[in-house]
């Protein structure tokens, strides 16, 4: 007869001690190869702490691979001649973390005058609805992992900015390919509705330079956020460099809005000039972006 069902979280192999960060994940998928390798593997268990060795052992053995975000190992207990009995149920990886994470873009076009264009967009759906906003959205499960906070940014670009399209650059050494992180942020940008800018395909390498993880909502209360969802934000600058003058009309026929803008709006910026963004952390993003861009902006062409 079964005696109980029991589960197991774990993450990179290891069980994890502190499982009520896990309880509410939903799962992605269940694992067909531990089904094959150990349904018919039975051990016998004294105890608790038997019983959450036999499971260790199991887990570290999984040679499907680990979820991005942890896995559960649902077990059951049978008893049998005076000993517990291990079945294992199934192994599930994780889909994603509880908390919402998102990335936000700074793109800044400059010309050869030094004059700076900021690309934005108005939204179409609330929260802020007809409201000014940056580029960006939540970080999207791609089948058993997230995204990176920049591979979020740069699909943000193209899909809300119709026209701003960036793929990245990975480095390959000795056939190991590293992965995007804040610190190797370089793509290839290819910019224009019909890459038709300056006569054929326009593209660049372009560095998204990281400005920090901010808070979204920092007037929330904070165990408010620990219960519900944490709301952070990893946010880039975009300098894009254009070496002839150019005009507001003209970088608007560059794109067109998509997905959550209603607009693309092409926003001329100087020292001192604030917009009037409908998130209060855009209007921080913002002024952190143009410290880091303006000095750029003030000596590139003199």
């Amino acid at each position: 007869m079964i005696v109980e069902r029991r589960k197991f979280y774990g993450l990179n192999g290891v069980i994890q001690e502190d499982r009520e960060r896990f309880k509410h994940i939903p799962l992605l998928e269940f694992s067909k190869e531990v089904m094959n390798s150990f349904s018919l593997a039975s051990t016998k268990i004294r105890d608790k702490d038997d019983l959450e060795k036999a499971v260790a052992d199991i887990y570290c053995k999984w040679t499907a691979g680990y979820g991005y975000y942890g896995d559960v190992i649902n077990v059951s207990c049978f008893i049998a001649d005076d000993h517990c009995y291990l079945q294992v149920n199934y192994i599930a990886r994780l889909a994603f973390p509880k908390p919402n994470m998102a990335s936000d873009l700074v793109p800044i076009v400059i010309d050869n005058r030094g004059y700076a264009f900021l690309i934005a967009i108005t939204r179409k759906y609330n929260p802020g609805k007809g409201g000014l906003a940056l580029i960006g959205g939540f970080r999207s499960v791609i089948k058993n992992r997230m995204e990176t906070s920049v591979e979020a940014a740069m699909r943000e670009a193209s899909e809300e900015a119709v026209g701003l399209d960036l793929e990245y650059i990975v480095n390959c050494h000795d056939g190991i390919y590293s992965n995007i992180t804040p610190q190797n942020s370089q793509a290839i940008l290819v910019l224009g509705l019909r890459h038709e800018i300056v006569g054929g395909i326009w593209q660049q390498v372009v560095n998204l330079e990281w400005l920090g993880t901010y808070r979204t909502a920092p007037d929330r209360d904070e165990s408010y956020i620990t219960r519900q969802r944490v709301d952070i934000t990893d946010a880039y600058v975009l300098p894009i460099r254009v070496d002839r003058l150019l005009t507001k009309a003209e970088i608007a026929t560059w794109f067109r809005p998509g997905d959550d803008a209603e607009t693309v709006e092409i926003i001329r910026i100087d020292d001192g000039y604030e917009p009037a963004f409908v998130f209060n952390h855009h209007s921080v993003i913002f002024k952190e972006a143009w410290k880091k861009i303006a000095n750029e902006v003030a000596v590139l062409y003199m």
